[in-house]
């Protein structure tokens, strides 16, 4: 036991003891690892016990009395070195995100489900009504700036500082990454922080309400510089994103199911170069299989135990 206890630390012998007390109160004879299951075994019936212990699968087999732990995600869990990288790319989604308290737009309590797309985000909704759409894209910006980057977001922006090379190919539009002070980021679907001219192109705009809904040069109302519903992505971004990810070596996926393309096809990409290819994400969903490893826990925590000292500012180092 004192093994165990050394090995995983003290919260998680806790948890070890909590689980085990519980599956001899179920007074179950035997305990058999299936999969991401626990699959015990009674004298009248077999069951399915699903145990999730700090966003880990855990899995514990009571035999003669003697408990044997097998833990997916945290075992392997061991720090990276990026100096052994050339190039790393992070690829990261809505749940990146979420950790700092933006909302996501769609699932459960998402905007979607307070707002109708078809009414505020696509280019059918913005010539019918577009100060309409550019006050509801107001209401988003404030709602992004109460929020602030997380561990995450810092800890890839310090890797960019001490790498030469590391990409983030994001598909949040909240500009998150930057504020942490990330400088390589390619958005795939555009930001909350600029405005796009039908004539006079792109310009940025930062800041809780836009400083004008209308090109001071043409007087044409300003799309916010978002791919909404219906939209194309942009090609140009596209590729860049896909030529970064098909010459690195490290491919870190972050809190996004990437089950749609041309995301889906991103790990296949980074396979073609060999690269080591890791997907932190609390759930598994089925692109997780392409991944070498995954971590079932959140991005703030994991990155920052994942890359150790290298993910860490300088004035939060300690000898």
């Amino acid at each position: 036991m004192s093994t165990f206890r050394h090995r995983y630390g003290l919260q998680l012998h806790l948890y070890f003891h909590r689980i085990t007390n519980s599956l001899r109160k179920l007074r179950k004879s035997t305990a058999v690892y299936y999969g991401k299951h626990l699959l015990c075994n009674s004298y009248k019936e077999r069951f399915i016990v699903f145990i999730l212990i700090d966003m880990r699968s855990c899995c514990y087999c009571e035999t003669w009395g003697v408990v044997v732990a097998s833990i997916l995600g945290f075992e392997n869990m061991k720090t990276i070195d990026p100096e052994q990288y050339e190039h790393i790319v992070f690829f990261t989604g809505a749940g990146m995100s979420a950790e700092s308290g933006v909302p996501t737009y769609r699932g459960r309590g998402g905007v979607w489900s307070q707002y109708r797309w078809e009414d505020y985000a696509c280019q059918d909704a913005f010539d019918g009504n577009p100060e309409t759409v550019l006050q509801f894209h107001e209401l988003r910006r404030a709602a992004v700036l109460a929020c602030k980057p997380h561990s995450g977001h810092t800890a890839i922006a310090t890797l960019e500082k001490k790498h030469p090379r590391v990409t983030v190919v994001t598909q949040n539009i909240d500009g998150m990454h930057q504020r942490a002070g990330s400088g390589n980021v390619i958005e795939l679907h555009g930001s909350l922080w600029r405005l796009r001219c039908p004539y006079d192109g792109i310009s940025e705009d930062i800041g809780e309400r836009y400083k004008s809904y209308k090109c001071e040069k043409c007087g044409s109302w300003l799309r916010p510089d978002i791919i909404w519903f219906g939209d194309m992505l942009d090609q140009g971004v596209t590729s860049e994103a896909i030529a970064a990810i098909r010459c690195c070596d490290l491919f870190v996926s972050i809190g996004t199911s990437g089950v749609v393309y041309p995301a889906a096809g991103f790990p296949r990409f980074a396979k073609e170069n060999n690269a080591r290819c890791i997907e932190i994400n609390p759930e598994a969903n089925e692109m997780s299989s392409l991944y070498d490893e995954s971590i079932r826990d959140t991005a703030g925590k994991s990155l920052m135990e994942l890359f150790g000292r290298g993910a860490r500012p300088s004035c939060l180092l300690t000898e």
